[in-house]
């Protein structure tokens, strides 16, 4: 019994587990594709998340914007210098947002409360998300625009 990772030419150049058998009745051998299991999908749920960008625009220095989709239901966070919470629902990767988002509406400087408002604007308009390769969790708006998070 041989066992090694060779390239699969009907895989695109990937790379697969494989196992040798010799068969000494028919003297002949058989190869055979080792299954590989799964990868654990990462947590989404009572993680701390942190905004990298907005729509593709960086967050601004210093600003802290932070999400947690948690086990209650709730999700909540901080945006600028506000605090936010509300219900959402999952549904495989749709995400909704089922009451408006609660603030403490706190008066910023003109630049946060920008971003802030782009951010609530997305935030519940959320339609879905993905968890990309890397592990950033990025949601999605009905319009297309998106916001990417990063574990905290």
């Amino acid at each position: 019994m041989i066992e090694g990772v060779w390239p699969q030419p009907h895989m695109k150049g990937a790379r697969a587990s494989m196992l040798c058998l010799y068969n000494r009745k028919t003297k002949q051998f058989e190869v055979q594709e080792l299954a590989t299991p799964p990868k654990p999908a990462p947590a989404l749920k009572d993680v701390w998340w942190q905004a990298e960008d907005i729509g593709g625009k960086g967050i601004i220095d210093r600003s802290d914007i932070t999400l947690m989709i948690g086990s209650d239901g709730k999700i909540g966070g901080k945006s600028g210098c506000n605090g936010y919470s509300a219900s959402y629902q999952i549904t495989d990767d749709k995400l909704k947002i089922t009451s408006p988002l609660i603030g403490t509406r706190m008066a910023c400087a003109p630049a946060l409360m920008n971003q802030e408002q782009n951010f609530q604007k997305l935030i519940e308009t959320a339609v879905s998300f993905t968890i990309s390769p890397e592990g950033a969790l990025i949601l999605q708006s009905a319009d297309g625009a998106t916001i990417k998070f990063v574990r905290k």
